[in-house]
């Protein structure tokens, strides 16, 4: 699967096999990687405490014969379309609501869990576009998460969403009340707020809510593309969520679990 997925995006491997959100070691969190010191971390959803859920409803549209039988071949498909996005786009702003902008991740996902034909690339987009998908919890999230909580570290969540975070996280697992997840002292959506990523306002939302400089908070996202732009921009210190390492070749800091990022942050 490595292989796979490093020849199809032409870059280098550090090594083969099929890895999941939490199983390779700290070196993996990228070169050099050291924490200025931090007051607290916000989080992305999608790509970090879940992943899109196609298991069920893509057999259901192609050829199951053709698909990949390992659901972790699902969750790694999401971070080798994230790479296909930086192919296609870098880190220059691009309208996210288009559906013909997310073209480059929806043929990459239907090349790495099926056959990568239109059928599969059409079915993959239809089902995006359906909405709903963002069901899978990233269960080394959760766990790394409660931890920071429990050790009384600042934490809030910014998403790029449909009006639904709060009751995504809860269906993820996380606690919630009416008032929101105590876990994080702010969840902002972007449908709620009216600003999206990677447009630096709706991170300083997050700072301005939380009462800290945005130059004291770690942003963890998935994307080269919105995350880690939007977050630079707002001053604050970007983290990509990188499990197959493949964005080696660019100069942010990656880490590969958010386990591994929390060792960090509770060390610093």
């Amino acid at each position: 699967m490595r292989r796979l997925i490093c020849r199809m995006l032409n870059v280098t491997a550090d090594g083969v096999g099929t890895y999941s959100l939490c199983s390779m070691g700290v070196e993996g969190i990228g070169e050099g990687f050291t924490l200025p010191e931090i007051d607290g971390v916000v989080f992305d959803i999608g790509g970090v405490l879940s992943l899109p859920d196609l298991t069920l409803r893509l057999p259901e549209m192609v050829d199951a014969d053709g698909l990949a039988a390992d659901p972790q071949a699902y969750a790694d498909a999401h971070y080798v379309g994230v790479r296909a996005m930086f192919e296609h786009h870098g880190d220059r702003p691009f309208d996210i609501e288009s559906q013909a902008n997310w073209r480059p991740y929806d043929a990459a996902y239907a090349s790495a869990v099926g056959d990568g034909s239109d059928v599969c690339v059409e079915a993959v987009s239809s089902l995006f576009r359906a909405g709903g998908l963002w069901t899978s919890p990233n269960v080394d999230a959760l766990e790394a998460i409660e931890r920071m909580y429990d050790a009384g570290v600042r934490m809030a969540v910014v998403s790029n969403n449909n009006g639904s975070a709060l009751q995504q996280l809860a269906a993820l697992g996380y606690p919630t009340t009416a008032d929101g997840c105590p876990w994080f002292e702010t969840v902002i959506d972007s449908e709620i707020v009216g600003v999206s990523k990677p447009d630096p306002a709706i991170f300083l939302l997050a700072s301005e809510q939380m009462g800290l400089d945005p130059e004291r908070l770690v942003y963890l996202g998935d994307t080269a593309t919105v995350d880690v732009p939007g977050a630079r921009r707002a001053g604050m210190v970007p983290v990509q969520l990188d499990p197959l390492r493949l964005h080696s070749d660019l100069g942010h800091l990656r880490c590969d679990s958010v386990s591994l990022l929390a060792d960090h942050v509770l060390a610093s």
